[in-house]
């Protein structure tokens, strides 16, 4: 087993890569192919040593007649490692093969596979008789064959040892002292890992309290240290009769025969294999010791490695299955004709299928919005390494669709080429390109300009859509877009690029003149926004034209109003009140015959002064540019119009239910219209003989509430909104409905409201509610309470 090896591989039982990394091993690798049961085409010459030849389990069966396979031109009888899929079949077993092998622990794995030949070798070896072994002094030749045989008997009871690589490492260690300690006839056996100074039993046979699975030593203390130390396995017949008897590993274990060899994992010496008896044994052949303890080690080692090659392996999938299956993209993994072999969470999520359910699905049914076609020709294209991209529509399934942008790149599975899949839902991304799109629609279309300005220099503009275009004059964009906006903007009225950069905003109503020659208004916002580090003014211009040509003839509408309220406030007002004055004057001069047409005058007179203050009224309304609310105390106020009202109509019953409320309201001076109009119009619209009135309040959640109660003929349900328009009149009054248009728009600008609620038994409630001026929390805390 030292020096060179010679392995012969016998067709495509060893991967190329395999035999490559073998090469580099001391291993002199040669081959041949088999046919009709015979080596064919071998790279050996005639007559020629071989170690170790490799080949498929299949082809080692042998028939009733001779062996399947004539090693021909070969010297010696060499091991044979026969490479099996799974575990040895009982023919094989019971064949002339060494040593098997699993396929799938060999692919890209010299050294899993130099073990088991150095195994075979060291087997055969130990299989060739008495004669192979050389020794230095004579020995009884049956004590040698008998340990040959037992030799033999325990490399092969090892062999079917089957290396189950869901079994742990250990138990499999275990099995294969058992077998082999059986054999040997050794009622001791253990594997050891040695970590810097201290040794750990790994598994063990026998019956010896300090040697146990788990066991940890000082190494000095060992066995293990000895071997270790040495350059081969270690012979020890009889400890005391060597010098032991003081040695730290014979006071503590106390075994006088011991035969161990190092025990090699990826070409580190991992620990020790050894075997032991407490008495001594003076028959050992030590050469022959030597070469099955390393034989067994060997395996051993073998068998650490491969568990060690599997655990990083699991490690490996697991790793990659949790990216595969944490990826938030959906992949799905596909043979050449389309079927999906596997699919991620993430795909499974999206597409609304399980993942067996997909798997077996052809991607066809899924890929419904890109041409099958197209995706063939994709695959037929790729080389290794490769990737080609596309958008397409990808079919949940509950038959609904979502847009994907799919990446596809082949890998090589071994049997067959396969394809990874990785989609993505851009749902997102395509509804920001359409709202992309209809924003640059809405751009091109709005009826108001936009344009964008480089605010260096005198401000050249860079993008301007279609509104201001034709705004500007310009025949054309592109003639907008070789201007500057200096040549309609820039007088001292307007603000400059400086300003709009420093407060980040500006709006501004200016004339521009057009670059046709026309003057037009413009209501003009200028920002400053940042984009990619650069800095633009975005500008917005919508024609006003028409809006201030309203307003100056609004203006002089104004004017016109301002005038005729004088008319009316002075001119017509005095001149009823002397028609007033003079009827009353007439009073004691009229005969009875006259007296009914005289109280029509006078009546008709006493209205019309009131329609002129109520006209004053609402002219001081419609000219107040912004209405100036105030704290006015509700109390005061509805006393001077309950005294007024009581005096002017002696005859009606007017009445409060319980106290005003003591509270100041969001109001103005004109506060005092609002309850004139309502307490007249309840008694002028009364038709019983004496007209009642009844007012009550109360606040709620920072409102007042007034309620003015008549006893009069009501407001039908279709006029109770109709009768607060302008010039609308109530039912059978004389009156006009100018009063109730003044009480609405007063109650509306001082943020309250005013409604009407039929009375029982039978007449109408006016109801106006107005915010309570400044109501604190306490305050709306207390009217919770109230």
């Amino acid at each position: 087993m030292r020096g060179t090896l010679e392995v012969l591989t016998v067709g495509d039982a060893v991967p190329p890569t395999t035999q490559s990394q073998l090469s580099e091993r001391e291993v002199r690798v040669r081959s041949a192919d088999l046919v009709d049961g015979r080596l064919a085409g071998s790279q050996t010459e005639s007559d020629q040593r071989i170690d170790c030849v490799v080949m498929a389990a299949e082809a080692v069966v042998e028939t009733d007649d001779e062996p399947s396979i004539r090693l021909e031109g070969i010297r010696g009888e060499p091991a044979i490692v026969a490479v099996t899929e799974g575990a040895p079949s009982p023919s094989l077993l019971e064949s002339d093969v060494t040593a098997f092998v699993r396929a799938v622990d060999i692919r890209s794995r010299a050294d899993v596979l130099l073990n088991r030949v150095r195994t075979a070798v060291a087997s055969k070896a130990i299989d060739g008789g008495p004669s192979s072994v050389e020794r230095d002094e004579p020995v009884d030749d049956r004590a040698v064959t008998e340990q040959l045989e037992r030799a033999t008997e325990a490399l092969r009871a090892v062999q079917r040892v089957d290396g189950d690589p869901d079994r742990d490492a250990a138990e499999t260690i275990g099995r294969l002292l058992q077998t082999a300690a059986e054999q040997l006839d050794y009622p001791i056996g253990y594997a050891t890992r040695i970590e810097g100074d201290s040794q750990e039993i790994l598994a063990a046979v026998g019956d010896h309290a300090a040697i146990d699975p788990g066991a940890v030593d000082p190494l000095e203390e060992t066995y293990s240290r000895h071997t270790l130390e040495a350059d081969e396995p270690i012979v020890l017949q009889d400890a005391l009769a060597e010098g032991w008897d003081d040695d730290p590993a014979f006071e503590r274990f106390g075994l006088r025969c011991y035969v161990g060899a190092h025990v090699t994992v990826d070409d580190d010496c991992y620990g020790a294999l050894c075997f032991a008896d407490r008495e001594p044994r003076d028959d050992l052949e030590i050469e022959l010791q030597r070469s099955i303890v390393e034989a067994l080690a060997e395996r051993v080692g073998y068998e650490l490695e491969r568990r060690q090659y599997v655990e990083t392996l699991e490690r490996r999938e697991r790793r990659l299955s949790g990216l595969f299956d944490e990826a938030p993209d959906g992949i799905i993994v596909h043979d050449a004709d389309g079927t999906i072999t596997d699919a991620n969470r993430a795909a499974t999520e999206l597409l609304g299928y399980s993942r067996d359910e997909l798997i077996g699905t052809s991607v066809f049914d899924i890929a419904v919005g890109i041409d099958p076609e197209t995706l063939r020709d994709g695959w037929e294209s790729l080389s290794a390494g490769e990737t080609f991209s596309l958008e397409g529509v990808h079919q949940r399934a509950d038959g609904t669709t979502y847009p994907v942008e799919v990446w596809v790149t082949d890998f090589d599975a071994g049997d067959e080429r396969r394809f990874i899949t990785m989609a993505r839902d851009i749902t997102e991304r395509t509804e920001r390109n359409r709202e992309l799109e209809r924003y640059e629609r809405l751009w091109r279309q709005l009826p108001i300009g936009v344009c964008q300005l480089d605010p260096t220099g005198d401000g050249r503009i860079l993008d301007a859509n279609e509104r201001l275009v034709e705004l500007s004059g310009a025949e054309s964009k592109s003639a907008l877009l070789e201007i500057s906006v200096a040549d309609f903007w820039g007088d001292d009225d307007t603000p400059s690029f400086e300003r709009v950069l420093e407060e980040g905003s500006v709006e501004f109503e200016h004339p521009f003149e057009t670059l046709d020659g026309r003057t037009i208004w413009g209501q003009v916002t200028v920002i400053s926004r940042e984009r990619h580090g650069e800095t633009y003014l975005d500008v917005v211009f919508k024609d006003v034209t028409e809006r201030k040509k309203r307003e100056r003839e609004l203006e002089e509408q104004r004017d016109d109003l301002e005038v005729l309220n004088q008319v009316v406030r002075h001119d017509i007002r005095n001149d009823l009140q002397l028609v007033q004055a003079y009827a009353k004057m007439l009073e004691r001069t009229v005969d009875e015959d006259g007296k009914d047409h005289l109280e029509i005058v006078r009546e008709s007179t006493e209205n019309a002064i009131e329609l002129t203050a109520t006209a004053r009224d609402l002219a001081d309304v419609m000219l107040r540019s912004e209405v100036e609310s105030q704290r006015i105390a509700l109390d005061a106020t509805l006393e001077r119009q309950l005294s007024e009202i009581r005096s002017t109509y002696p005859d009606a019953a007017v009445t409060i239910e319980q106290p005003l409320p003591s509270v100041e309201v969001v109001g103005n001076d004109m506060l005092d219209a609002v309850f004139r109009n309502l307490l007249k119009n309840a008694i002028q619209h009364n038709d019983t003989s004496v007209p009642t009135v009844t007012i009550d309040s109360n606040r709620e959640d920072g409102y007042v509430h007034v309620r003015i109660a008549d006893d009069g003929p009501g407001v039908p349900d279709s006029q109770k909104e109709e009768i607060f328009g302008k010039g609308e009149k109530g039912l059978r009054s004389d009156g006009t409905g100018i009063g109730l248009y003044l009480v609405r728009e007063l109650v509306d600008d001082y943020g309250g409201e005013v409604w009407v609620e039929d009375n029982e038994p039978r007449g109408a409630i006016f109801v106006v509610r107005l915010p309570i001026a400044e109501a604190t929390t306490d305050d709306r805390d207390a009217d919770a309470r109230a």
